[in-house]
């Protein structure tokens, strides 16, 4: 329904000398960007879903392909397959790392009986206690507000700071690579 009431929404043009009339498509401030450079607002609003499905489309396909490639060529990790009891798995990729980094280790280097079974957790334990519910609860409450807070720092800076919205994005991309590595 909505794409139907875009579609007929055109833009009136100006009637008398300067002063313009828009329809209710015009309404709202739109800002400089690609949406609105490449008329996606009004008169060629299907264009917006169609770039949306060829979006996700590709992103569907890089999902799977570059899953599936990942799979077959990043190995598990050894300690992972130590829990699950794949000793021989496990000792195989340490044996490909050391080659990797031309180093020496023994031939047999995990034994079985040495290997301690760990203390098994879960979600549960999280919520276990009242004072470990309290700290869940603030730290999930922390990670919302702080994601929150990133996704409008990096999508609303183009409008906010004035200049180049492709300048400031490239720089709070900048910007945000010592954080992480920090």
């Amino acid at each position: 329904m909505t794409t139907t009431t875009a579609i007929i929404n055109k833009t009136i043009p100006p009637s008398h000398g300067e002063i313009h009339k828009y329809d209710r498509c015009h309404y709202y401030q739109f800002r400089n960007n690609t949406r609105d450079m490449m008329n996606f607002v009004c008169d060629d609003a299907i264009k917006t879903s169609q770039a949306r499905v060829i979006f996700y489309g590709g992103v569907l396909v890089g999902d799977v392909v570059f899953g599936i490639l990942a799979n077959k060529m990043i190995p598990e990790s050894s300690r992972w397959l130590l829990r699950q009891g794949k000793y021989d798995d496990a000792e195989n990729i340490i044996q490909k790392i050391a080659k990797v980094n031309k180093k020496k280790i023994p031939a047999r280097i995990i034994d079985e009986k040495t290997l301690e079974t760990p203390e098994t957790a879960n979600m549960y334990h999280l919520f276990s206690t009242l004072e470990m519910t309290k700290r869940t609860i603030i730290l999930l409450w922390n990670w919302i507000v702080i994601t929150m807070v990133y996704y409008g720092v990096t999508t609303h800076t183009g409008g906010t700071l004035g200049g180049n919205v492709y300048l400031n994005f490239f720089i709070l991309a900048i910007v945000e690579v010592p954080a992480v590595l920090i």
